[in-house]
């Protein structure tokens, strides 16, 4: 735990400001595990998913979106 002053001149407790470094364990772990599972999220992630990815744009899933419909469509039988 660290005091850092508020004010130029602190005289009292209430003129510090507590810092503390409890979660910087935690996120030094969730980096490190994140570091080493992105070199093989692209393979363990399936490709219609691509928000938040890496070389992926979550636009391609309006394309995906649209080619099926068009599929459907043409493959719709005529009515009687």
């Amino acid at each position: 735990m660290v005091l850092l002053p508020k004010i130029n001149v602190p005289k009292e407790v209430k003129d510090f400001r507590l810092i503390t470094l409890v979660h910087s364990f935690a996120k030094i772990i969730s980096k490190l595990l994140a570091n080493r599972l992105s070199a093989f999220l692209l393979q363990l992630v399936c490709e219609n998913q691509s928000a938040f990815i890496k070389g992926r744009f979550i636009l391609d899933n309006y394309k995906y979106v649209q080619r099926a419909a068009a599929l459907f469509v043409s493959r719709r039988s005529p009515k009687r």
